[in-house]
């Protein structure tokens, strides 16, 4: 069960990184995906809407890659 849910929780924030960089991968960080300031913002509210959760902003902050969200998302 445990591993069902974390494959759904990267396959959710996959899906949500490849809409804005179709070779998007969880482990490449935003400079990789060449996510500007912008684009980061808009995957930050994306990601907030598909989990229909509010993240705080001095998380968002720390995050560097999509395996970041997932590991947040899991806690």
């Amino acid at each position: 069960m445990y591993m069902q849910m974390q494959i759904e929780l990267e396959e959710a924030v996959l899906r949500v990184l490849k809409s804005y960089n179709n070779q998007a991968t969880l482990n490449e960080t935003w400079e990789e995906l060449r996510f500007d300031s912008l684009t980061t913002v808009e995957v930050v509210m994306d990601l907030e809407k598909e989990f229909s959760e509010s993240f705080p902003d001095d998380v968002v902050e720390t995050w560097e890659t999509g395996n970041d969200i997932v590991e947040f998302l899991k806690s």
